[in-house]
């Protein structure tokens, strides 16, 4: 059961606080893996690139 508060004016405020502040936690969250997942794919990237060109001039 839930108990209706005489304030019920603030919930919706308190609300759209909370959404805001969870998205913002998943934005800075995502952003972070992103970053990540793109170092890891340059990383492999010049690798891969650096040992095409070694079998390039070994030909």
């Amino acid at each position: 059961m839930f108990c209706k508060t005489p304030v019920q004016g603030a919930s919706p405020f308190i609300y759209k606080g909370l959404h805001l502040a969870l998205e913002n936690v998943a934005v800075k969250s995502l952003n972070i893996y992103g970053t990540k997942i793109w170092r890891y794919k340059q990383k492999y990237l010049t690798l891969y690139s650096e040992n095409g060109s070694e079998r390039a001039f070994n030909r």
